[in-house]
């Protein structure tokens, strides 16, 4: 099975680290418009560099998106992928059941990404430097909301 970078996830992915953030994986939700988002986002200290896997929403009443983040092990970066759209649909609810039904059996970040994968096309978007803080991979999405009230939700996986 391929992660969204198209890299296999034997290649990527540490069993131990694994098997503890499939039972802990978490969602947050904020809401509110432009660089007040990416001030609360920083302000919850989310805690995304235990993560490998880990993605965030963002809709508004113009659209949505999902930005997917994968840190590839032997690399100080992330690869990144993106879906624009006009709405999610049902997704965040499945991802949520996702989890809950997981409860660390099996990678959550695979069960995720499956599931993300029947839903979506993400387009890879190229790598970027691992953010200082999950604020810092928001506030690009919140400028180009102009403005907008908007619900973004982070998902970590793992």
């Amino acid at each position: 099975m391929l992660a969204p970078s198209g890299i296999a996830y034997a290649e990527v992915a540490d069993p131990v680290a694994c098997a503890l953030v499939s039972r802990t994986p978490e969602s947050h939700t904020f809401y509110g418009s432009g660089e007040e988002l990416a001030r609360k986002v920083s302000a919850a200290n989310l805690p995304i560099h235990d993560r490998r896997l880990y993605l965030y929403t963002v809709e508004t009443d113009k659209g949505a998106e999902l930005v997917f983040f994968e840190r590839v092990k032997g690399k100080e970066e992330l690869e990144v992928s993106r879906w624009k759209g006009a709405s999610l649909g049902d997704l965040k609810e499945q991802l949520n059941a996702v989890m809950m039904t997981n409860q660390g059996k099996y990678c959550i970040g695979k069960k995720s990404t499956d599931l993300i994968n029947t839903k979506l096309e993400l387009q890879p978007a190229g790598a970027r430097a691992i953010p200082s803080s999950a604020g810092d991979l928001v506030r690009v999405s919140a400028e180009e909301q102009r403005g907008d009230f908007a619900r973004v939700t982070f998902f970590l996986l793992c």
